[in-house]
């Protein structure tokens, strides 16, 4: 769970309450990490306010641009002009984006914008 939400308190919250009704809906003792695949959806439905503020308020589309660039591999370090790597800067500085590596950071984040976009699907790389 750390690892998904990156240790973003409300993101925390919000992956153990929807473990806790996973495991009591399915009556088992404790949550392995098998199960995590399973509770990601609930995670992101009872987060959808906070997850669509994210991605469309907090974030403005040249920013929302280098994000899908980042998730469908089209972007890479050498090709970056000037404008792009203000607009890794400004991500990083958010908080969403390892601009070393070009990838998100939150795994969460990056499920959400995979599943609203239709980018991509629920991966081994971010459970």
């Amino acid at each position: 769970m750390i690892h998904l939400t990156q240790g973003q308190p409300y993101l925390v919250q919000l992956m153990g309450q929807e473990a806790v009704n996973w495991l009591n809906a399915n009556q088992y003792q404790e949550l392995r990490v098998e199960h995590i695949p399973e509770i990601i959806p609930a995670v992101l439905e009872r987060g959808n306010a906070y997850f669509r503020e994210l991605w469309q308020l907090t974030l403005d589309e040249s920013q929302r641009e280098l994000i899908l660039k980042i998730l469908d591999g089209s972007l890479n370090s050498e090709g970056l002009s000037g404008n792009d790597r203000s607009i890794l800067r400004r991500l990083e500085r958010k908080g969403l984006v390892a601009a070393r590596s070009l990838s998100l950071q939150v795994p969460l984040v990056q499920h959400y914008i995979e599943r609203e976009t239709g980018s991509g699907e629920l991966s081994e790389q971010t459970i």
